[in-house]
Parts: C-alpha cells; structure tokens; sequence
C-alpha cells in the first residue's frame, strides 16, 4: 500500500473501498425459498418415495435433511404426517 500511496497518489486504494461483498458472491443472507419452489421440492420428495418405495420417515431423518439443507439452505421440509396426508391425497387421485 506504501507504493500505491506514494506512487498512484491520485488512486483511492484503499482495502475497504476496493474488497467486494461476501453478499456479491452468494454468500451472506439466505434468499426465501418461494412457495412455488417449496411446492415444487416436496412434490419432488413425494415422488422420489413413492418411485422408489422408501420409508415416509426418511423425511425426517437428520441426514436427508442436512442434503436438503445443502441444496436449499431455505426449504423447510414437511413433516412424516404432512407427507403422508400428501401421499394419501396422491394415491387418491389416481384411483
């Protein structure tokens, strides 16, 4: 900093000024996952344990919520009894 000041006095350089946001880059505060976009992701879950005959308490498990999280840090997961009633409904539909 000692040669841009005493070389480039006409350069504002300094570090606060120049050194972008960590908000610039994605990071910072989380943005609200849309209710489409919840929507969406828990039609994607039913999907996924219907498709492939899992447990309705995987929902529920720590680790599924921790990928989840990882994917969608704003996305609430549903509980058991939520998808449950969703499955109901689905299986509804298609008799």
């Amino acid at each position: 900093m000692a040669h841009v000041r005493a070389v480039h006095p006409d350069a504002n350089n300094s570090p606060q000024q120049q050194q972008r946001s960590l908000i610039n880059f994605g990071v910072g505060p989380l943005h609200p996952c849309s209710a489409s976009r919840q929507e969406q992701i828990t039609g994607l879950v039913s999907d996924m344990i219907v498709a492939n005959m899992l447990p309705v308490s995987l929902v529920e498990s720590p680790e599924f919520r921790a990928l989840l999280s990882f994917y969608e840090p704003a996305y609430k997961p549903q509980c058991r009894q939520t998808v449950t009633t969703r499955l109901d409904t689905m299986a509804a539909k298609r008799r």
